[in-house]
């Protein structure tokens, strides 16, 4: 905060809210499947799934946060199944996830 030199105005806020959980020891593949048809079963469209090294990256459009354009794409939910040392962690970000994970 004390390298912001300039008042930022009012229309270039931007607002970011994400979520870190840990979860149970559960298979992550099976889980990213629940949570994908979760979305599906609510409405949410545009839903993109990677699997990575460690878990899976995940976005949708559900219609109920802002929306940003992925890909020529809109999307407004952003999460992620990850596992470390430490355990398996759900991280969920609206619009998208700002954090390493």
């Amino acid at each position: 905060i004390k390298l912001i030199t300039a008042p930022v105005s009012r229309g270039d806020e931007s607002y970011y809210e994400y979520l870190k959980a840990k979860l149970p020891n559960r298979n992550l593949k099976s889980l990213n499947k629940q949570l994908i048809s979760i979305l599906k079963k609510n409405g949410a469209v545009n839903i993109s799934s990677i699997e990575l090294n460690n878990g899976f990256s995940n976005c949708a459009y559900t219609r109920k946060y802002t929306p940003k354009v992925n890909n020529g794409k809109l999307m407004d939910l952003n999460f992620a199944l990850s596992s470390y040392a430490s355990g398996k962690y759900l991280i969920i970000g609206t619009p998208e996830i700002i954090i390493a994970y």
